[in-house]
């Protein structure tokens, strides 16, 4: 019975085209080099499409409300928050805190992103999702 299993084995790759096990190994590496680079590649930067905060009317949206202990301190900072703004306009929940000098703005920053509505970004006339870093500064002059 083995016999037979050899032999049945030695006729099928004898039809079979022979190719070098080798070159498939190349052709398969050099596809997997060029996922993993593709993958590894930042999109190009462009103007982000999102116009400044607004209220709901359409007004600019106030600035931020600066933290008392802070502003008696005479502390100013700058806050990048990473947030994805929905297609109606809204930061989504899962908004995060990307860069911070002092975490004491972190809650100010968050609250106002939260609360501001944005133009949504379009692709194509459609509105989209899109992330962003949004930098948030924190002056005694004003917030910027």
């Amino acid at each position: 019975m083995l016999s037979r299993l050899i032999e049945s084995g030695a006729g099928a790759t004898a039809r079979r085209q022979w190719l070098p096990s080798g070159l498939i190994a190349v052709a398969a590496h050099a596809v997997i080099v060029a996922g993993a680079a593709l993958a590894t590649l930042e999109p190009t930067r462009r103007r982000c499409p999102l116009r400044a905060p607004t209220d709901r009317e359409g007004r600019a949206h106030p600035p931020p409300a600066y933290p008392e202990l802070l502003r008696a301190a005479g502390i100013e900072g700058r806050v990048v928050l990473q947030v994805v703004i929905d297609t109606l306009g809204r930061a989504e929940p899962a908004a995060r805190v990307f860069e911070s000098s002092n975490p004491g703005f972190d809650g100010a920053a968050l609250a106002y992103v939260r609360g501001a509505r944005f133009r949504p970004g379009r692709v194509g006339g459609r509105a989209v999702r899109v992330l962003i870093r949004l930098p948030i500064a924190f002056t005694l002059r004003g917030v910027r």
